[in-house]
């Protein structure tokens, strides 16, 4: 028997036609503490029109998390001069070349753009990825000065651009404060 590889073949295969809603919008998700189970309110966008609220025992919410950067804020980086980007926005490394680039994170996004480009990279701790040679790392910067990064150790650094790999948020905004998964990534992209 062929097995198809691809997702349409799954799709087909698996009925899941059947078990999914197109064109809606979920509003909101309430967790019923007393009742363990959860509320879903949804807008049909085809005919712009509030549905009747549905209760479920399981909700899973699959839209990722990879769509809301977290950009710490550090002293004086409001001035920084030059570019500052979070890792979301790279899309390679020819536009910096020949530019001055500081990494902030430690984690593959940083190590993805350490590759492709020359860069200090400064993290809250040192993860001694084995880097190409010309990469520099650093401890967490402190303060921005204009172009120089001041870091932890008390050394300093000229840059032009500022790549933030500092990970992403949490963001659920249809769901209730309950179910709602928490942390907030520290510089370096981590959860805490």
């Amino acid at each position: 028997m062929h097995q198809p590889s691809d997702w349409s073949g799954r799709w087909n295969r698996s009925n899941l036609r059947n078990y999914v809603t197109f064109n809606t919008a979920v509003k909101s998700v309430t967790f019923n503490k007393e009742i363990d189970d959860f509320t879903v309110m949804i807008k049909d966008l085809s005919i712009d029109k509030d549905l009747p609220p549905e209760r479920f025992s399981h909700v899973m919410a699959a839209t990722g998390r990879f769509s809301v950067p977290n950009v710490p804020l550090f002293d004086g980086i409001d001035m920084f001069p030059g570019r500052s980007v979070h890792s979301h926005d790279f899309r390679g490394a020819r536009e910096f070349k020949g530019q001055r680039l500081l990494v902030v994170g430690s984690g593959r996004s940083a190590e993805d753009v350490g590759r492709q480009v020359p860069v200090t990279s400064s993290a809250a701790t040192v993860q001694n990825h084995t880097w190409p040679s010309g990469i520099e790392e650093r401890p967490l910067l402190t303060i921005v000065d204009g172009n120089i990064i001041n870091f932890k150790d008390g050394t300093t650094a000229e840059v032009e651009v500022i790549i933030l790999c500092t990970g992403y948020l949490y963001h659920f905004p249809y769901m209730s404060e309950s179910p709602r998964l928490k942390g907030t990534p520290d510089a370096s992209g981590r959860i805490v």
